[in-house]
């Protein structure tokens, strides 16, 4: 879902797909339960995956007369039917 966003940091500066991985990755300020959680799971993440990289894939049904729900069953749908971009 966060790649139908424009790759932007927050000037507003095209930024990468694994420079978008890094800031999601980053410790969040806050104290409440989830915001701790949350870091926790960061941390964990970056501690176990030492080498990151992120590969943005475009969105299958985007821009084609499929409904939402097509997301839940696109193994039955033709390859024709998706997006062209996700083909």
């Amino acid at each position: 879902r966060d790649f139908q966003l424009d790759l932007l940091d927050e000037a507003g500066r095209p930024i990468s797909e694994d420079e978008y991985l890094e800031d999601c990755l980053r410790q969040k300020p806050g104290s409440s339960a989830a915001v701790r959680e949350q870091n926790e799971t960061r941390a964990g993440l970056t501690a176990l995956f030492r080498h990151r990289s992120c590969i943005a894939l475009p969105h299958p049904t985007l821009g084609t007369p499929l409904p939402p729900e097509a997301l839940k069953t696109l193994g039955d749908c033709a390859l024709a039917e998706l997006a062209p971009a996700f083909q």
